[in-house]
């Protein structure tokens, strides 16, 4: 097993850390890989409206997600 950590940061301010298993693979099939280079590459995080099943196809246009 290998931990990557993350810090999730606003303005500066750290709002968070996540640990990220590199090894972890989820019921999608979605891995730790990649969830680690997505988080090593300048993210934004917002918060997805319970209305929508937003899923790893789906864009986000700076103001709503867009089905992919």
């Amino acid at each position: 097993m290998t931990i990557k950590k993350f810090a999730g940061i606003v303005d500066g301010d750290v709002f968070t850390v996540m640990t990220v298993d590199t090894e972890y693979q989820g019921s999608d099939g979605e891995g730790g890989e990649r969830i680690v280079a997505g988080l090593s590459s300048n993210p934004i995080f917002v918060e997805i409206p319970s209305e929508l099943d937003v899923d790893i196809s789906w864009t986000w246009s700076g103001t709503q997600f867009v089905e992919g």
